[in-house]
């Protein structure tokens, strides 16, 4: 839209836009203004006329703030940069440099040179290009550095430091009474003092250094000294358990037999002539006693030859459990089959003549059968034997049984169509007359239908049968339903051609004149026309609806928002002159009186002098010639203005004090001469 609008001279959007008389080309006021012929058509002269509805169509165009990025118009955008924008320059009050406006509160608190701070150490108020040369040339509390460790300290503490703090000052060991730095007393009690305890690498015991020889040679415990009896060396705290239990020579006794022997030689006698060693055995190579060796070849033995009792063979001791449980040909074993116990060897008999559990043949059928369960068999088991039928009274053999069950007249079988179990000699009446599944008419369409289905179809299925509209309850051919549904139903549902919604058909005139959302209506403040739906939001920005102001809480028609919160409004911020801040517009008669920094004040000393109010400090402490000082010659509290007259004079009367007391001493000296004389 907006090329329709720029300039053919410099082809940007016109500014302040006129047209000319020949060709009504578009230029801007500026860019036309040195031309003697028209730009576009060469007509010559040149004239123009201010093309007023241009000029109001740019001017509401949109336009971002080249600063900001706000959305506004080109008309208002001179406006907004110079007032309102929040990234536009502003000069500090203070320092009188050029600032962000954004950030005119941060630089006024934290970046301007001129911002009234105080010294971190004396707390002593100045501006903040002052502070450096403060804090290292006048501060009381300023680090200097100490002569002895080179560290940095403040100035009024450098005396405690030097004699309590500081880690170079000479400090008296209490062992050895030598002084030493004191960064070095640590190292000096561990590594050099005489006096240190020190651990003794024998017995580890903390002893001192000047007496750590003679302890290792007479009252360590560690200290090695030789056995009385095997001579070998062993610490002084072990000697006596080293007798007792280690010596070589001590006496022990032997833990087989009670004899008694040196430990040296106690394991020759254990090999060779203890009578309670063990020795092996020359037949089952066991290990015995040496005394016991004749009693144990006799009856414990493995080895020795016994007899066996069934089958009178002779054996070592040590087999005969096996063979009689494995290979004696007289054992008892048990018949598997009767579980009788039986001799081994008569067992194959036992199996084939005399065990009641051996197999036979069944004389009816060809079946193996045990000899006690052959009764039973032939009357309960085998398939040969003759059964009668439970339904009819025929009689056959037991493995025709089931052949029978196919074709016995009696028996119910299951009918093709509704599955239902009919007995064999009634399934043709059944499939007539009353099978579920035989085929019928509906009286109503004529078409055949199963005989269990027919009462379904008649009610939900049949094309021809009445039904109720689901709407209007009418009843109808379910054939007509649809079309009486769609034309003919007073309750069908019908689209509202305002808002599109779906109403019943007996309902839509009431719909259309109390419920539609889209239907005309009046607001009830501004009397303009609209629709429902949009009421609520009408009511929101409607010019004549009352809101209450968010900063005095006073009631306002919304058209008048604006002009109350910039004009009337006794909360608003308003920008004071003085201090170059934002105050509520009640309170600026107090600030301007009372809390603004930027007001004109007067000395409270009554020096006359004016000043802001910021600058009152500043005033007392270096400015005012009624402030009180102190004379360094007499000590005498007087005003600056008359402190150098009163110094001059003080100089001249203490030179007087001084030549009469000059006078005086001379003249009592030459008194008491002349009196002497």
């Amino acid at each position: 839209m907006s090329d329709y609008f720029n300039c053919t001279i410099c082809l940007d959007v016109c500014f302040d836009a006129v047209a000319t008389n020949c060709c009504h080309q578009l230029f801007c006021d500026e860019c036309v203004y040195r031309c003697t012929s028209c730009p576009y058509c060469r007509h010559r002269p040149i004239s123009t006329y201010i093309s007023v509805p241009v000029r109001r169509m740019v001017g509401n165009m949109p336009v971002n703030c080249e600063l900001c990025g706000k959305a506004t118009t080109r008309s208002d955008i001179a406006k907004h940069m110079e007032a309102f924008c929040e990234r536009r320059m502003v000069k500090c009050n203070q320092c009188r440099s050029g600032v962000v406006w954004e950030t005119l509160q941060g630089h006024k608190t934290t970046r301007c040179p001129k911002r009234r701070v105080r010294c971190p150490d004396c707390s002593t108020s100045m501006t903040r290009d002052k502070l450096d040369y403060h804090q290292s040339r006048q501060c009381s509390k300023r680090d200097v550095r100490c002569d002895q460790c080179n560290g940095f300290v403040p100035l009024h503490t450098l005396p405690q430091h030097k004699n309590e703090r500081c880690v170079k000052r000479l400090f008296k060991c209490t062992a050895c009474s030598c002084l030493v730095p004191f960064d070095s007393l640590t190292s000096h009690k561990e590594l050099t003092c005489e006096k240190r305890p020190v651990k003794c690498d024998l017995c580890k015991k903390k002893v001192l250094y000047s007496a750590l020889q003679i302890h290792k040679k007479e009252t360590c415990i560690k200290r090695p000294v030789p056995c009385s009896e095997c001579t070998s060396p062993v610490t002084c705290d072990a000697l006596t358990y080293h007798r007792i239990f280690l010596c070589k020579k001590r006496v022990v006794k032997c833990h087989l037999c009670p004899e008694k022997v040196t430990w040296d030689k106690m394991s020759k006698h254990q090999d060779d002539l203890c009578p309670k060693r063990n020795v092996q055995c020359p037949n089952c190579e066991e290990q015995v006693v040496h005394d016991t060796m004749e009693h144990h070849q006799k009856e414990e033995c493995e080895k020795r030859k016994v007899k066996c009792d069934l089958c009178k063979r002779y054996l070592t001791a040590g087999a005969l459990p096996s063979h009689i449980a494995i290979s004696c040909s007289r054992r008892l074993v048990e018949c598997l089959s009767c579980s009788s116990s039986v001799p081994w060897i008569s067992l194959l008999e036992h199996k084939l003549e005399a065990c009641p559990k051996r197999l036979i043949k069944c004389t009816d059928c060809p079946d193996l059968v045990a000899f006690d369960t052959l009764g039973e068999h032939k009357t309960n088991i085998c398939e040969k034997r003759l059964v009668k039928c439970d339904l009819c009274p025929a009689e056959f053999p037991w493995c025709y049984l089931s052949k029978h069950e196919d074709v016995c007249p009696k028996k119910s079988t299951e009918c093709l169509g509704c599955m239902r179990p009919v007995v064999r000699e009634t399934m043709e009446h059944h499939r007539k007359e009353e099978c579920e599944k035989r085929k019928v008419k509906c009286d109503h369409c004529n078409c055949d239908l199963a005989a269990d289905t027919l009462p379904s179809h008649i009610e939900s299925y049949c094309s021809e049968r009445l039904v109720d509209c689901p709407d209007c309850t009418t009843t109808v051919r379910w054939t007509a339903l649809l079309k009486h549904m769609l034309e003919g139903c007073p309750k069908r549902i019908v689209k509202c051609v305002a808002c599109s919604a779906l109403q019943n058909y007996d309902a839509l005139p009431v719909h259309q004149e109390t419920v539609c959302k889209k239907r005309i209506v009046k607001c009830d403040l501004c009397k303009c026309d609209m629709t429902a739906d949009s009421l609520p939001f009408h009511s929101v920005s409607c010019p004549k609806q009352l809101i209450q102001c968010r900063d005095c809480e006073v009631e306002i028609t919304f058209e008048k928002r604006k002009e109350h919160q910039q004009s009337h409004c006794p909360k608003r911020l308003v920008y004071c002159e003085e201090c170059y801040g934002n105050i509520v517009a009640e309170r600026m008669s107090e600030h301007k009186e009372v809390l603004c920094l930027g007001r004109i004040i007067g000395c409270p000393n009554e020096c006359q002098l004016k000043f802001p109010a910021f600058s009152l400090t500043d005033h007392l402490e270096e400015i005012c010639q009624l402030r009180k000082a102190v004379c360094v010659i007499c000590s005498r509290a007087l005003y600056v203005r008359d402190l150098t007259v009163h110094q001059k004079k003080c100089e001249n009367f203490f030179g007087v004090l001084l030549a009469l007391e000059f006078i005086f001493i001379f003249s009592s000296v030459w008194i008491f001469l002349m009196y002497i004389k």
